[in-house]
């Protein structure tokens, strides 16, 4: 196992996470009550929080915010109109206090009672970043047109897997090769923790976070802000267009304690070498190809193939 600040890696997950999949059918039919006429579209899905209040399209209002059986609490259209970003919500996180993300067509927008703002527009400034380098198209959508997603904690911090375009942004062998980054913290202090070109923590000198043609970044945050990054480490040796090894990673980030690797897992080459899988007799990862996803207490799901293991900071 590589040094630094790395995790314990426990018991397999799969088991768990099939015996979960029928937690939906004990759930009493009486429960579930009508919040609104719905859009007769995919626009209908409502997104919820822990206190029940849910997201939501609906013909009278437009996107709202509202609890089950209780008027409209906010209603969400009107800046979701003004704001030049695209109708229509594709992705959608409720968190407290009336606060809401959602991420448009052309943006991302962190919607709070009488407090709006734009986090990333489609061509729009990256903060912390030369003048000239923006959001890519493909921050908020993907080639074939389908969404993406970010992620926010119930609190409002906000964690967005962006692609790069503009000043800045290098090529070797017809790629770009920084890209992408992974962009985190409230409204008013939205900024680049990990960026593709950059040194990948906790692996040996020479490793960087690769561009988004080859692997996009996945992120997740927990409720106190720890940010799980999913993502692919290359080592270069110019002038050749190889690398000399890829390495699979799960990386977790703080603002105390910075970036720092979790697990690793590599499909060729020794240095590094993947670690060790638990429940095997020595085998080692060899690629995480699901994932990650983070609980409040800092444990890690991850997934290779049909497998599943938890890991727990440390």
């Amino acid at each position: 196992m590589i040094p630094n600040h790395r995790t314990t890696i426990r018991a397999p997950l799969l088991a768990v996470l099939i015996a979960g999949g029928n937690l939906a059918a004990q759930i009493p039919t009486a429960t579930w009550k009508a919040i609104a006429p719905a859009f007769p579209a995919s626009f209908d899905t409502p997104f919820v929080n822990d206190a029940g209040q849910a997201a939501y399209g609906n013909k009278t209002n437009g996107f709202s915010l509202g609890s089950v059986g209780a008027p409209v609490q906010r209603t969400l259209q009107t800046f979701i109109a003004s704001a030049g970003l695209g109708l229509d919500v594709n992705y959608c996180v409720a968190g407290e206090n009336g606060r809401v993300g959602y991420l448009l067509e052309r943006g991302l927008v962190d919607d709070v009672p009488g407090a709006q703002k734009i986090l990333a527009a489609r061509d729009g400034q990256v903060p912390g970043l030369p003048a000239g380098a923006k959001f890519a198209a493909l921050t908020f959508q993907n080639g074939d047109g389908t969404p993406r997603y970010f992620a926010m904690s119930p609190p409002g911090i906000f964690v967005l897997p962006a692609v790069l375009a503009g000043t800045g942004v290098a090529v070797s062998g017809g790629k770009a090769i920084n890209d992408q980054a992974v962009l985190r913290g409230p409204a008013a202090d939205f900024k680049i923790i990990a960026r593709a070109g950059d040194a990948a923590p906790g692996l040996v000198d020479g490793f960087v976070f690769a561009g988004q043609a080859t692997r996009r970044f996945d992120a997740v945050v927990n409720r106190s802000g720890v940010t799980a990054i999913r993502a692919r480490a290359v080592h270069w040796n110019p002038p050749s267009p190889f690398p000399l090894q890829n390495a699979e990673g799960i990386w977790l980030h703080d603002p105390a304690g910075g970036l720092r690797l979790a697990v690793t897992a590599v499909s060729q080459g020794a240095n590094p070498l993947g670690d060790t899988a638990p429940g095997t007799d020595g085998a080692r990862f060899t690629d995480v190809t699901q994932g990650p996803a983070i609980t409040d207490w800092q444990a890690v799901g991850i997934g290779r193939t049909n497998l599943g293991w938890s890991t727990t900071a440390s």
